[in-house]
This record gives C-alpha cells, structure tokens and sequence, in this order.
C-alpha cells in the first residue's frame, strides 16, 4: 500500500523512502528522564528490536535505506542509542553488532518465504503493542547466486522455539550461523567481551539439506548457506 501511495502522488517519478530514527524510544511510566538514560533500549531488548524492524523493512520493500541517527553514547549513563562509547572506543556494543552481522547476512535480492510461527496477541487495549508472529524471518540470495541468508529473531523472552528450513532449488554444502543473546534485561549494552552477546552456532544438516533446531528465547540468528 505504501509503495502504491508513493507512485500515485508522484507520478513519473522515482520516489525513495529512508528511515534515520528507528531505535526502541521507550522508558518506564511515569519516568521523564530522556530514554537515552535507559540501557534497555540499547541492549537485548532493543537489539532485538532493531532486528526485528530491519527484518520488516526489507521484507515490506518500502524502505530504500535505514540506520540509527545517534552514532555515539557520551557517558555510561547515556548509552540507550549509542552504537559506540566515546568514553571507552575499544569497546563494542550490543547494538554495534547487530549491525555488524545484519550487514554481512544479507544478500542482493529478497527470497520469498513461507511457513508458520508462534504468534504474539496483546490483551491490551494498547496501541504501544503489536500482534505479530514471535519469529519473523527476512531471506536473501546473492547476487551470484552461490550463497543464501537467512535472519530470524525469537521474540519470546521466555521459551525457545523449535525451528525448521526448507530451502528449496538450492544445495548448500557449508553453513554458517551466528546467535546474539543475552539474558539479562538490565544488562549495560557496552560489552567487556564480545562473547557474552555474540556466539557461534554449528549448523548441520538434516535429510534432504534441511536445517533443524532450537531457536533460543530472545535471541537473533544469522545463517549463511554456500553451494
């Protein structure tokens, strides 16, 4: 719908549309600090957040182009958008990899998929909640065609999720995964080792090339399938 509006109020023309504020923006009721004072939502929450919405974005196919429009936090206190602390450089955050990895698990042309998910419904009256599958997926291809990626996010903050793919037409030989996780709500997005948030996933391969396994509670999985 979105992209039909865009053709029929700009005739003849070649109408783009980019996002520059997308983080999570939320903070406890009755709180006015500004929500850059709140770490969630800059680390497992929010990090799931953003993946979720890029997931959405690509797959909608009415955003040309998006990214986060604080690039820096100033302080440990002041690290709810932050990709990078001026206060420690050395240092990654939960959010610097959710982009690292979006950019490296995404081909050149969308993949149609299909299939079935748990599915979240909100039993409030709350605009602010959304009912939506608990795993959205995004599928690419590259543009040569040799390798297939493929984005998922569990958005249960409580169960783990059986997960199986099909991929059809395609026989891949190697697979690649990479899990990001944590499992405290309250933990500082600013990362003493990257291996607390970021982890390897040993994908094999069930009859017929399929892919079986648990996708665990709040987490983001990237799969890179080769020929």
């Amino acid at each position: 719908m979105i992209n039909a509006l865009l053709k029929k109020y700009n005739p003849g023309k070649n109408v783009y549309q980019y996002d520059t504020e997308w983080g999570m923006h939320g903070r406890p009721e009755g709180e006015t600090k500004h929500p850059a004072f709140f770490v969630r939502n800059a680390n497992i929450t929010g990090a799931l957040h953003r993946v979720v919405r890029m997931i959405y974005y690509a797959t909608g196919k009415f955003v040309e182009g998006a990214t986060g429009w604080v690039m820096t936090g100033r302080t440990p206190e002041n690290m709810g958008f932050g990709i990078i602390p001026e206060y420690a450089p050395e240092k990654q955050t939960m959010l610097y990899w959710v982009y690292y990895y979006m950019n490296r698990f995404i081909g050149s042309e969308l993949l149609e998929t299909a299939g079935t998910a748990p599915y979240y419904r909100s039993d409030k009256d709350d605009l602010r909640e959304y009912n939506s599958p608990l795993v959205p997926v995004l599928a690419t291809i590259s543009k040569d065609g040799s390798r297939i990626f493929i984005v998922m996010a569990n958005g249960s903050w409580k169960t783990d999720l059986p997960c199986r793919v099909t991929v059809n037409n395609f026989i891949w030989k190697k697979a690649e995964g990479i899990l990001l996780s944590h499992d405290n709500p309250d933990a500082h997005p600013v990362l003493d080792k990257k291996d607390d948030f970021v982890k390897p996933v040993n994908i094999m391969p069930a009859a017929g090339g399929k892919i079986s396994m648990q996708l665990p509670r709040h987490s983001a999985l990237f799969l890179e399938l080769v020929k």
